[in-house]
């Protein structure tokens, strides 16, 4: 990835597609002058139709025709959304919301990162990505999973329950020195074993202040871990091939810093007029270079805005960027240090959450103003 001085690209999603319409998006990706795309990273049920089934064909096909354009991949481990075959055979995968129940598998993150059959199941989907392309030139890199994080509903199974408590004990050694840490004699709360000790739920400013921000930092060592798992997997069988994950700017339910040592670099998504009507230059800038410090130096800019996202205030659609916008947050991008800036996504898609959240091109797939602008 070092000869190459920009990696300039989009996020294209073949399998929202007919078959018929590859040929015209390689032509048009490849025409507009990008190098990379991302593919793959909500593609699980196509990558693995049923339990240890794996059908990469269709995937093979879209980077041999890419490749033959000069355009490589960065390929998403697709962990960020399990497929409905998986919940069905093992429905504990599920988050438990603060208030009891099991999360619905109706949007996506409806896993648990500490629950032993979603991490066996990723470690699977992982490695028989990663044992396919480890030959393969056109794949220069993994995205592990998406926006990592899970909010305030996070995850209160048995399994996150029994391992924060595990993560006091090693944290603390014993229960009087947890009791003293956190003042627990405030409101009658001195714990007499780790068993007593339940993690706090939202408001969390109502809650021993200590035990919250225990929870958080162990919610966020839960991700970091979850990612590390797959890292360890993509680096073994593929060390040449650079491997990162999407931030979120300053998203704090995670220790960006922390997760980052792990990665070859970090990158982030970056949407400067999302939920919002103006674009913010120093705001923007400064998301730059805090990302860039995660890291070892460099990083991308894995998903950049390319036209009108999701609506903010009651209205379904966002503001469109205004011409020049588009080169304007690309040139942003690089003047912060960018190595590889890649706009989200190719096309807008007609269906799903997500319909109204626009690509470069829009749903009929003509080219348009922001195709030019964003051509190089």
């Amino acid at each position: 990835m070092n000869d190459v001085k920009l990696w300039f690209g989009v996020d294209y999603y073949p399998e929202h597609w007919p078959v018929e319409r590859r040929v015209l998006d390689a032509d048009l990706i490849s025409g507009a002058g990008f190098n990379v795309v991302r593919l793959a990273e909500f593609a699980w049920c196509r990558l693995e139709p049923s339990p240890g089934k794996f059908n990469f064909q269709w995937l093979d096909e879209v980077i041999e025709l890419l490749s033959a354009k000069g355009v490589k991949a960065i390929l998403g481990t697709p962990t960020a959304a399990p497929p409905p075959w998986l919940v069905k055979i093992h429905p504990d995968i599920l988050p438990v919301s603060f208030k009891g129940y099991r999360m619905p598998p109706v949007a996506r993150r409806h896993y648990c990162p500490n629950n032993p059959n979603y991490i066996k199941a990723s470690e699977r989907i992982v490695k028989a990505m990663a044992e396919h392309y480890r030959d393969n030139p056109n794949v220069i890199g993994y995205q592990i999973d998406n926006e990592l994080s899970l909010g305030d509903e996070y995850c209160y199974c048995e399994h996150c329950i029994t391992l924060f408590r595990n993560w006091l004990r090693d944290k603390y050694g014993s229960i009087s020195e947890l009791n003293k840490a956190y003042g627990t004699i405030f409101w009658s709360h001195e714990y007499g074993d780790w068993d007593e000790i339940h993690p706090p739920t939202p408001p969390f400013d109502e809650c021993n202040r200590g035990l919250s921000l225990d929870w958080f930092r162990f919610r966020s060592e839960s991700f970091v871990n979850f990612l590390k798992i797959q890292v360890r997997i993509l680096k073994s069988i593929s060390p040449d091939k650079r491997v990162t994950t999407n931030l979120m700017g300053l998203f704090p339910g995670i220790d960006y810093y922390n997760l980052s040592k792990n990665l070859d670099f970090p990158s982030w998504d970056c949407y400067p007029k999302f939920a919002r009507p103006y674009y913010d230059p120093a705001w923007i800038s400064l998301l730059h270079d805090a990302t860039r410090c995660m890291g070892a130096g460099g990083f991308w800019v894995i998903e950049l805005q390319a036209g009108p996202t999701d609506g903010y205030a009651g209205n379904p659609i966002g503001v469109t960027p205004d011409p020049g916008e588009l080169r304007k947050w690309l040139y942003q991008s690089i003047a912060h240090g960018a190595e590889g800036v890649v706009y989200f996504r190719y096309r807008t898609v007609c269906f799903g959450k997500e319909q109204y959240w626009h690509g470069i091109l829009n749903h009929d797939g003509e080219v348009n103003r922001r195709y030019l602008e964003v051509k190089n």
